[in-house]
């Protein structure tokens, strides 16, 4: 789910991306992913349209998801629990906890996981603040890479060390310095709606800047790939090609890849026999969740506008296709579709994906088509996010930071990583307001995904038969 190896995120009216400038689903010929893609996408006269909402599998509304013919629980499928390092009570905080969020699939896709509501805000502003400081910089690899800069129509960033972070809070935030001081010493509590109102953002219109076309900017940016990258021209992973993998990424990619995994490990022995539950989840060589293992060894951010969208396609190029894509939803609401295995089969479910909501691809619909059909601006009218979902109050299960699931491989008490693993100690609490607010901003007008796979079979420590140039 994110970055198709045969489709990239489609950009209009500014030439990036793929320039799809209507986001239509294209194919030589009709198909039914296309038929229902094209059903959900964005329209450019009206772009809060909602009225398909009732077409639209919603887990996180404050109505029970089971009202849904096609949802089933799967929470009380689990054999073993996931369990977490801290805990979200403070009398418990040095105690194991298990999580206990909800989990749902759907009937129409074995293989499907669902965790609505999963990342606390915290968490989901760490990734994205990630996501814009570090996942799209080197030793990383974007979209961009793959395009030279234009001689005489782009200049490169300032001192070209500036980051496309750097230049986009250059250009749309300005922040009042004596207010971001008065707020750091505590005269607004650091509550986050005073703050925004005291400290005056406001749009930077530079008119210098405005004229300048910069190399690397967030506008142009659809994609960053870490861990093993895809060779385009290859059309495969390459060992040579890779970086180190983000160790928020890695460990969150493993704990939600078990959750998953523990959520279908006994189906059909507590079912009743003929039951649709008892055919759900159907796994690919199940792994006893004591012995299952899953290693995150290649991820892609997609950056999304409020006029991308992503057209279907399957995540077939890895080499280990038994083990799920975990995807996390961060930013701005969006549309999504599953399908078949070939676009002409069905059914095609369009789901609603919310900030914090996390997703697994794995079992039978692991190589399932797939795409974005649209990004929901914000003020569009969709239906808030129940207090409680599936009779759990959200602020009871969530995962309020990733040192909470990651227990001693973080190190240093549950500090991030070292060096290595291309982490800083850096979480949104600790962070200057100037890039708190800035991340608010952002995240107004995009959305950023982020899914991790394991590329190699489990036992396998680099791609058979690839040679490292480099060795």
């Amino acid at each position: 789910y994110g970055l198709s190896m045969n489709c990239k995120i489609m950009k209009n009216s500014n030439g990036n991306g793929n320039g799809n400038d209507n986001g239509k689903e294209k194919s030589s010929s009709r198909s039914m992913y296309k038929d229902v893609f094209n059903k959900h996408r964005r329209k450019p006269d009206n772009p809060f349209y909602i009225d398909d909402l009732d077409q639209m599998v919603d887990f996180s509304s404050a109505n029970p998801p089971l009202q849904h013919e096609n949802v089933i629980d799967l929470s009380e499928r689990r054999c073993l629990r996931s369990r977490s390092s801290c805990s979200n009570y403070e009398s418990e905080s040095k105690h194991e906890y298990e999580y206990q969020g909800p989990i749902y699939g759907l009937k129409s896709h074995p293989g499907f996981a669902y965790m609505p509501s999963a990342l606390s805000t915290s968490l989901q502003n760490d990734l994205v603040y990630k996501a814009v400081t570090e996942f799209c910089e080197p030793p990383h690899g974007t979209n961009i890479d793959l395009v030279p800069l234009k001689e005489g129509v782009e200049v490169p960033n300032l001192n070209e060390e500036e980051s496309m972070w750097e230049l986009w809070k250059r250009e749309n935030v300005t922040v009042d310095a004596d207010a971001a001081v008065a707020v750091e010493d505590g005269d607004a509590n650091h509550d986050t709606t005073q703050y925004r109102k005291a400290a005056n953002i406001k749009a930077k219109a530079t008119t210098n800047d405005n004229e300048k076309k910069y190399y690397k900017r967030f506008d142009k940016l659809s994609w960053a790939t870490l861990g093993y990258r895809f060779d385009w021209t290859a059309r495969a992973y390459r060992e040579k090609n890779k970086s180190a993998m983000p160790k928020i990424l890695d460990q969150l990619g493993k704990f939600f890849a078990k959750l998953g995994e523990e959520a279908k490990c006994n189906v059909g022995v507590d079912s009743t026999p003929g039951s649709d539950s008892d055919q759900q989840l159907n796994p690919i060589n199940p792994s006893p969740p004591s012995t299952y293992s899953f290693t995150a060894s290649a991820a892609i951010v997609n950056y999304y506008s409020l006029k991308s969208s992503m057209g279907g396609h399957r995540d077939d190029s890895e080499l280990d296709i038994t083990k799920p894509v975990v995807s996390f939803s961060l930013g701005l609401p969006a549309v999504f579709m599953i399908g078949g295995k070939t676009r002409e089969e069905g059914p095609v479910v369009p789901l609603l994906l919310r900030p914090g909501d996390v997703m697994l691809l794995g079992g039978d619909s692991r190589l399932n088509f797939h795409g974005v059909a649209r990004i929901l601006p914000h003020g569009t009218e969709v239906p808030p996010v129940g207090r409680c979902i599936g009779g759990r109050d959200v602020g009871d299960f969530q995962i309020q930071s990733w040192s909470c699931i990651c227990g001693n491989e973080c190190g240093n008490g549950g500090d991030i990583g070292g060096s290595d693993a291309g982490d800083s100690d850096v979480s949104i609490a600790a962070m200057p307001h100037s890039d708190r607010l800035a991340i608010e901003k952002f995240l107004l007008k995009h959305r950023v995904n982020a899914n991790v796979r394991q590329v190699l079979p489990d036992g396998i420590d680099r791609i058979p038969g690839d040679v490292d140039d480099t060795e």
